[in-house]
């Protein structure tokens, strides 16, 4: 299957691409502004990096969801979606790391929002931003 094409690998890939350099830096401990303080700042990608960004995170999914066999069922949406799980703990996922070395980025613990966690599914795609956040839904294809 060709998961590039999907609108909600589309959705994922532009939300995390707009999201690299985010000042949003809630890992819980209530000491965000220590930490921006003390990481520095990433710079937000340009228009020219977004699109290579979301090119590589998109080629970097359909690396991994196809190396895993990944279930992508409508009826069943649910099923397999631990592998269609995309986050940030202390550091990023893989593909995102992938895709931001790809453009000529150094990944840095501050380069995506700490304790972030993005659930692709079919027909919806969303997102726990921050620490205890609860999940926004950033697409829905009804």
């Amino acid at each position: 299957m060709n998961f590039k094409d999907l609108p909600e690998v589309d959705c994922a890939a532009r939300w995390w691409a707009d999201h690299v350099g985010s000042k949003k830096q809630n890992n819980g401990d209530g000491m965000q502004s220590i930490m921006v303080f003390m990481l520095g700042e990433v710079k937000p990608l340009n228009d020219e990096e977004k699109i290579d960004f979301v090119k590589e995170f998109k080629a970097g999914l359909q690396d991994k969801w196809t190396i895993s066999n990944v279930s992508w069922n409508i009826e069943d949406p649910i099923r397999g979606s631990y592998f269609r799980t995309i986050g940030v703990d202390y550091q990023p996922d893989h593909i995102l790391t992938r895709a931001l070395n790809s453009i000529g980025h150094q990944v840095q613990i501050r380069s995506f929002p700490m304790k972030t966690v993005m659930w692709i599914n079919p027909g919806s795609v969303e997102v726990a931003l921050g620490y205890k956040a609860k999940p926004v839904e950033i697409f829905n294809k009804e």
